[in-house]
């Protein structure tokens, strides 16, 4: 198994001495993560909205940013330090998100520009430009190996948050009868007339939290 994964890392299996290179192949994690958001899918004619799921995202990252500025607003007022990092923090993390989301969309032209522009660039080290190919190839490898651990890293700290959740909730059931204290949610979300601790709240802030 490890030995796979080193091998995956290190494209031991993928010849790219000879022949024409497909980039998209070469740096597929970073094609798919591109399809994934919408951003570009040269390959299929005839490739999907970018509102398909960008909006969705978008929409529940304002939610979620509206709920922390709630947040912030009443640690301000009662001066309560925890909601105050805590959601300040998060405003900032969540804006960030909507940010990035704005700009795969503001900036769509350039992603396109950037996928043919690396296109063009392999096809001439495969053929015109033969003798800069290992070169060239060996700084690709070395971008791939950070797209790889960048992956690894984004995609690692949702997870994480999602199981700290998860296993937060479970050790205060454990610990605590029913009705007894306040269930944890991830995030320390409040709104004016609401107990984020009760149900049926508590599930639909829950489940909103880990997905977001």
């Amino acid at each position: 198994m490890f030995n796979q994964i080193k091998s995956f890392y290190y494209k031991d299996r993928y010849d790219f001495s000879k022949g024409l290179v497909d980039p998209f192949d070469f740096h597929k994690i970073f094609y798919r993560i591109s399809i994934a958001f919408d951003v570009a899918d040269f390959k299929n004619p005839k490739p999907p909205s970018y509102f398909n799921q960008n909006a969705v995202l978008f929409l529940v990252g304002v939610i979620a940013v509206i709920l922390c500025l709630f947040t912030l607003y009443h640690g301000l007022v009662t001066f309560n330090i925890p909601h105050i990092t805590e959601a300040g923090s998060y405003t900032l993390l969540l804006t960030y998100e909507l940010l990035i989301l704005y700009c795969t969309r503001w900036n769509l032209p350039q992603f396109h520009n950037l996928m043919r522009a690396l296109h063009k660039d392999f096809q001439y080290i495969c053929t015109a430009g033969e003798k800069y190919r290992a070169p060239y190839l060996e700084n690709q490898l070395k971008t791939w190996k950070i797209s790889i651990v960048m992956t690894i890293f984004t995609t690692s700290v949702p997870i994480a948050m999602n199981i700290v959740s998860f296993v937060a909730l479970l050790y205060f059931l454990a610990t605590h009868e029913a009705g007894e204290g306040s269930r944890p949610l991830l995030f320390p979300y409040w709104m004016p007339g609401v107990d984020f601790s009760q149900s049926p709240v508590y599930e639909v802030a829950f489940m909103f939290f880990n997905i977001e």
